[in-house]
């Protein structure tokens, strides 16, 4: 083997005298020189890929009582192996239950080449130990990535020789399966309101992402996406709709993606519900009683709340808060001018947070008309006029009063009407 001492003696058939060698080599380059004498012993040497084969001629000369007798040639070959060499080998990234192939290359030719091997790293599938090409599936059931370094060493094989390398390490790096928590639900929000959905792994030492898509339920969310969710809730309807998502996550690491099971959750979206009036609304004259306002809503399941102020001028309205129908309730407008009392409605959804927008209500107070008696002295033949005005001694005229009037009987002094002097 290169870089091997090898040493080789010589025997002579001849043992009653001294016999010497001399010899001679074809190719220096395998360690030892051209030609010299006596026995062999150098340090081979084959920096090279392939055998090399040097042919040795020894020849032996026999000294005997004073005379050197040299002797026939005799050649053989001294073959020198060259260190067993394994090619490079990539370091790689795979994922948790991938196939993994490795095979292992020489540039060495003229014999055979073998290849034994360890793992530091168990776990992810093959053994700590072995021979030849690695194949496995690899393993990793952690959330983080696992890396086994691999030792390689190539042992050259020629002329029952065996001549080992030098070792080569590479890297199998197996990538956990990607994963997403789940989602804490379900998820209900009102409609117009905007959600944030994130998601969250227990994965380290890579990234994680995720895709996710939904089912063809409306909800104001578009059909796929990627990353965090925003949510713009959108329910048109009376009634809560619910939408399906799916989100995969993919574990990235060292240039490989690895993706994982999806997860499904539910968005329900509740309808943001209305409220109507019957009647729509009233108009009533001062010190008339209300026709009792019953609240309805199209969306099932919902409560019903009202609120109003008392407005300046207007007495009697005495529930300012409450639930389900508005009860009726008499009101008095002291002013001249109509009084509009506006009621506040909007519809809750039970069990929920989800309110209607507000619509209002309207009870409009007319005044009216109020004379105090009126009196006055004039002389025979004079005319008198009667104006009333608002506000004056306690009257009350709204604007557009209109009166009926009817002049008194006037009896002469001492007549008897009814039995009763006038």
């Amino acid at each position: 083997c290169n870089t091997k001492l090898s040493t080789l003696a010589f025997v002579p058939e001849t043992t009653d005298g001294a016999t010497t060698y001399s010899w001679t080599n074809s190719v220096p380059a395998i360690g030892l020189d051209a030609n010299g004498t006596g026995n062999l012993s150098f340090t081979a040497a084959n920096t090279g890929v392939a055998p090399v084969t040097a042919a040795i001629a020894v020849t032996p000369t026999y000294t005997g009582k004073g005379v050197s007798c040299p002797g026939s040639a005799k050649s053989f070959n001294i073959v020198v192996n060259p260190t067993g060499q394994v090619s490079n080998i990539l370091s790689q990234v795979v994922c948790n239950q991938d196939q993994v192939n490795v095979s292992f290359a020489t540039p060495n030719t003229g014999g055979t080449v073998t290849y034994s091997w360890t793992n530091d790293k168990a776990a992810i599938g093959p053994a700590g130990s072995g021979s030849g090409d690695i194949s496995f599936k690899a393993v990793n059931t952690g959330t983080a990535p696992v890396i086994a370094t691999f030792s390689v060493t190539p042992t050259f094989s020629n002329g029952n020789t065996d001549c080992p390398g030098t070792s080569k390490s590479f890297t199998i790096t197996v990538n956990p399966t990607a994963q997403v928590n789940n989602i804490t639900g379900p998820v209900i929000v009102c409609d117009g309101a905007q959600k944030i959905i994130s998601f969250s792994t227990a994965n380290t030492g890579g990234t994680t992402t995720y895709a996710w898509s939904k089912d063809n339920v409306a909800i104001g969310l578009a059909p796929s996406g990627t990353g965090d969710i925003t949510l713009n809730a959108v329910n048109n309807t009376t009634s809560p709709v619910t939408s399906v998502i799916t989100v995969t996550p993919t574990f990235a690491n060292g240039g490989k993606n690895c993706p994982g099971p999806s997860v499904s959750f539910s968005i329900t979206v509740n309808p943001s519900p209305g409220v109507a009036f019957t009647p729509p609304q009233q108009t009533i004259c001062s010190g008339e009683t209300t026709s009792a306002v019953t609240l309805t809503s199209p969306t099932a399941g919902t409560v019903l709340n009202w609120a109003t102020l008392q407005p300046a001028g207007i007495t009697g309205i005495t529930n300012l808060t409450g639930s389900g129908s508005i009860p009726a309730q008499t009101a008095v407008n002291s002013t001249s001018s109509p009084v509009t009392v506006t009621y506040t409605a909007k519809a809750v959804m039970s069990g929920s947070t989800c309110e209607g927008m507000p619509k209002t209500y309207l009870l409009t107070v007319k005044p009216k008309p109020a004379i105090t008696a009126k009196s006055t002295t004039i002389c025979n033949g004079s005319e008198f006029v009667v104006s009333p005005a608002d506000g004056a001694g306690g009257d009350i005229v709204p604007s557009g009063t209109t009166y009926t009037w009817a002049a008194p009987v006037i009896l002469p002094a001492g007549t008897i009407t009814g039995g009763t002097a006038q």
